[in-house]
């Protein structure tokens, strides 16, 4: 594990950086964004994707029974694919938690009990809320992971059933993440800050326990993430700072 470890550093060492993002978004036009990017460590061979060394840790990772780190955020879309999307994210969560339980007690139990545990409790809140806002007639519990870590099942309740927005925020003030959402201006921003801080949390307190990797594997996609919008935005002529202002940073 101290090998993989300080292979994580190295790699770490290589993420694009915020004065880097802002170059980038200096960019005038999609291949000035690319010719840009080739001149970082990671993406010298001008591949814009996850480098070869984090695929092989996501398989890694797969391999083992720890599942992959999903995106909580992005378009809502049809009914049809919310569904499809979460059938896939349960699974995902459940079969993680599962096997969370199945490890022996030490540091990578504890440390991935946390950061499964505090994923699960934020996907809950984030589909609680964008229901309420956005589909108030939808069905709450149907998109419920069936798993409470910080939350108290009592209080779940009394948001999911909730009749509005405003009752739901009021009940989660009274929470362990109330933090975490200063506001609503951008959930998924908040979400992502958040669990960046797990990882780093995690990685601290465990050094030798494979949070180090899974949080660079999440920091890697949410790189892979801002690249994405950046390129979206330089392509759409949005200046600057409006580029910047769509990573999460």
């Amino acid at each position: 594990m101290d090998h993989i470890n300080a292979k994580i550093r190295a790699m770490r060492a290589r993420l694009i950086t915020t004065e880097q993002y802002q170059i980038l978004c200096r960019s005038q036009s999609t291949e000035h964004f690319l010719a840009q990017l080739r001149t970082y460590p990671a993406y010298t061979h001008g591949r814009i994707s996850m480098s070869e060394e984090t695929e092989r840790i996501r398989l890694f990772l797969t391999g083992s029974g720890v599942a992959s780190c999903v995106a909580l955020g992005g378009r809502m879309g049809s009914a049809a694919s919310r569904w499809s999307r979460f059938i896939a994210l349960e699974k995902d969560y459940m079969q993680a938690w599962s096997w969370t339980k199945t490890l022996p007690n030490g540091s990578n139990r504890q440390a991935l009990t946390y950061i499964k545990g505090t994923e699960i409790d934020l996907h809950n809140l984030f589909w609680i809320y964008r229901l309420k806002q956005y589909y108030p007639e939808a069905e709450v519990y149907p998109h419920l992971v069936p798993v409470c870590y910080r939350l108290n099942k009592e209080t779940l309740r009394q948001m999911a059933e909730s009749p509005g927005v405003a009752e739901f925020i009021v009940h989660l003030r009274h929470t362990y993440y109330s933090h975490v959402f200063d506001s609503f201006e951008n959930p998924e921003y908040a979400i992502t800050l958040a669990m960046k801080s797990v990882f780093s949390k995690m990685a601290r307190r465990y050094p030798r326990s494979i949070a180090g990797v899974i949080g660079y594997v999440f920091d890697k996609r949410v790189e892979v993430r801002n690249l994405t919008a950046a390129m979206e935005g330089i392509q759409y002529r949005l200046g600057p700072e409006e580029v910047f202002k769509c990573l999460y940073v």
